[in-house]
Order: structure tokens, then C-alpha cells, then sequence
């Protein structure tokens, strides 16, 4: 039993959180020929100082690749409010949503992914947000050629005393096409280009009531073509002519090469010369000699 209250439950939940509580009389979008990358606004007036529902969604045709197919949103923005995102998979077997959040400084949270079962090729999942920049992968499988698939940002914003809203998104994160916009039952096509284009708008706010609307066909702009700056000719200066320089080698003359070894010559031995010694001559020396004989001669006559 309670296995079948529960489903009763959250359709219940998601029907009443969206449910509209503020009649809206009109609204508009500027820029009304927004390029990837502007932050579209949305005014409007409805009914003072109540909770006014703005939906904005696209589709995207994915191909089917192994039996899976993946559609991935980098960096989306989340404004502060309340929020919801919701992904209906048109073809598929499962549907598979991961997101994570990110924190500061190029952190992440944890990729948290909600998953559902498709019935008869369609699965749908719907979740609140809260406000931040995101990565979010669709995922899931399918036994067809391709899936489509309805992504739609939910949010909603306060009317002023005077009935007065606006509300900002960031179409940055977001790939060219079509866009519906829809306030409180009202709904208007945008298309959103990959450049800028110039356009003629003939009102200064979309056309409202019963979803139409007149969408202006834009006309691209043209390139502005540059100015050409006109150089004047510069004439060519004659090439000097080279003169030749005469490089007169100079001659250095060899140095005497000296041998690393000389010989030794070994000198042929000169006999010694016998030199006569000197005789050294003490004065009184001879007559002491010839003194001393004369008394050794009488001595010997004597005897």
C-alpha cells in the first residue's frame, strides 16, 4: 500500500511546485536576438508582490553511439531563488542525470547522479537546485538511431509592489537554437545564435498572449571591411656594390726548429800538462842550509 502512496506523493509535489500563484499580464526579452553568451532578461509585469514561474527550454536530437548516447552542459549558472531542472529523454531505455557543483578555486563536489527507467521510450527527472555554477552530463541508453531530449531551467521570482519582475539568465553555457520562454502561461520563441546579428525591431518587447510569437529573421551583419592604408612605394635602394678586399696572407717566416735533444758531445781528453811546481824561497834559508853543511862537513873531517 505504501509502495503505491509514494509515486501518488511526488506527482503531487511536482505538480503543486508548479503550480503558478501569480497571473501575468505581459512580459518581454532583451536583448529580443540574443547571441550565446548574453545574459537575457526577462520583464514583466503580474500580480503585485506575488511568486511569479519562469520556464525556459530547448531541445537537443543526441545520436545514439554503442547503444548509449551522452549530452554534456559545462558551467551553467544557477541564479539565486529558487530553482529547478528538469531532463525528459524521449527514445531511451534510462535516463541517467550527473551533476556536480562547483565549490572555489576550480574544486568540485562529488558528481551525484539521479537515474530513472524509462516507460514506453520516455523518462523524465526533475530535481530542485540550488544556486551555483554547474557541470552536468546526460546520459543513459537507447535501442533507437537517436534520442531527444527536453531540458527546461525553472525559476521563480517575486513581482514588486507595483507587479513589476525581472529575471536574468546566462545563456553562456548554452548551445545555439531555439528557446521557449514561458511566464505564467504565456509563451515566446527565442533564437538564440552563435553570433551577432543586426536587426529592425519594430517593438520594443515581444509580442504576448496564447504562445506566439512574431520572430524577427535576422539579417547578418556584414563584416565591415578595413580601411586599407595606403603605404607609399618605397624605391628599392641600389645594392652597394661590393669591393672585393684583397687579403695579402701573410707570410711567417719558420722559426729555427730546435731539435729536442741535442747531442752531447764528449770532448776528446786533453793530456794534463805537467806543470813545474814553484818553489817557494824563505829568505836566509839558503845560507842556513849552507851553514848547517859546512858544520856537518868539519864534524865528519874531525872523526
Amino acid at each position: 500500500m505504501m509502495k503505491q502512496i509514494l509515486p501518488i506523493i511526488f506527482i503531487f509535489l511536482i505538480l503543486g511546485a508548479t503550480t503558478v500563484s501569480a497571473k501575468v499580464l505581459d512580459f518581454s526579452i532583451r536583448p529580443e536576438h540574443p547571441a550565446r553568451g548574453d545574459v537575457v532578461t526577462i520583464y514583466g509585469t503580474a500580480t503585485p508582490k506575488e511568486e511569479v514561474r519562469i520556464d525556459i527550454s530547448f531541445e537537443k536530437v543526441v545520436s545514439v553511439e554503442n547503444g548509449g548516447f551522452v549530452f554534456s552542459i559545462d558551467k551553467i549558472k544557477i541564479p539565486e531563488g529558487k530553482n529547478r531542472f528538469t531532463v525528459t529523454a524521449y527514445g531511451c531505455v534510462d535516463l541517467d542525470v550527473s551533476a556536480r557543483r562547483l565549490i572555489i578555486g576550480g574544486l568540485y563536489t562529488p558528481w551525484i547522479t539521479l537515474s530513472r527507467t524509462a516507460t514506453n521510450g520516455v523518462a523524465s527527472i526533475s530535481q530542485s537546485v540550488p544556486p551555483g555554477t554547474y557541470d552536468v552530463i546526460i546520459h543513459g541508453k537507447s535501442n533507437q538511431s537517436s534520442v531527444k531530449l527536453k531540458i527546461v531551467a525553472t525559476g521563480y521570482i517575486k513581482a514588486d509592489e507595483t507587479g513589476k519582475f525581472s529575471y536574468s539568465y546566462d545563456t553562456s553555457p548554452l548551445p545555439p537554437g531555439t528557446f521557449v520562454v514561458s511566464v505564467g502561461g504565456i509563451e515566446k520563441t527565442i533564437t538564440l545564435s552563435a553570433y551577432h546579428y543586426s536587426t529592425s525591431e519594430s517593438s520594443s518587447g515581444g509580442s504576448s498572449g496564447g504562445g506566439s510569437s512574431s520572430v524577427v529573421t535576422p539579417t547578418p551583419t556584414p563584416t565591415p571591411t578595413p580601411t586599407p592604408t595606403i603605404k607609399p612605394t618605397a624605391t628599392p635602394a641600389k645594392a652597394p656594390t661590393a669591393t672585393p678586399t684583397v687579403i695579402t696572407p701573410t707570410v711567417t717566416p719558420h722559426k729555427n726548429v730546435t731539435p729536442k735533444h741535442t747531442p752531447t758531445l764528449t770532448p776528446t781528453p786533453t793530456p794534463n800538462k805537467l806543470t813545474p811546481k814553484t818553489s817557494i824561497k824563505i829568505p836566509g834559508f839558503d845560507s842556513l842550509i849552507a851553514m848547517l853543511s859546512l858544520i856537518l862537513a868539519i864534524r865528519i873531517w874531525r872523526e
